[in-house]
């Protein structure tokens, strides 16, 4: 009985273990974001912008159901264009040029 709860303990100590590694990598790759978000900005000649809708999905690196962090952002700039802005976790970002009506379906307006 003793060598089940032992078992039991370390098991769930290993278990908050991972758990605690994929926040402190999950925040990392948050502190990373901004730049790399403004570094694409500045490529395509955003320099005013809105962010209409901003989605993190922080990603799972063990188990099962492992996934990649993610960013979504949805943005308006001030000569009236709408930009999808992706980044997945180890790929480089990406912006997309998008009509106004699929902006405001994305962002449910």
């Amino acid at each position: 009985m003793a060598i089940l709860l032992v078992c039991a303990v370390v098991a769930l100590f290993c278990f908050l273990l991972i758990r605690e590694g994929d926040r402190s990598k999950n925040k990392q790759l948050a502190k990373d974001i901004n730049p790399l978000f403004l570094n694409v900005l500045r490529q395509h000649n955003v320099h005013t912008f809105e962010i209409l809708q901003d989605k993190l999905y922080p990603g799972i690196s063990t188990g099962p159901k492992q996934k990649p962090f993610e960013v979504h952002r949805i943005l308006y700039d001030k000569q009236g264009r709408y930009f999808l802005y992706l980044q997945i976790q180890d790929s480089p970002p990406t912006l997309m040029a998008i009509s106004k009506e699929r902006a405001l379906r994305a962002i449910g307006r």
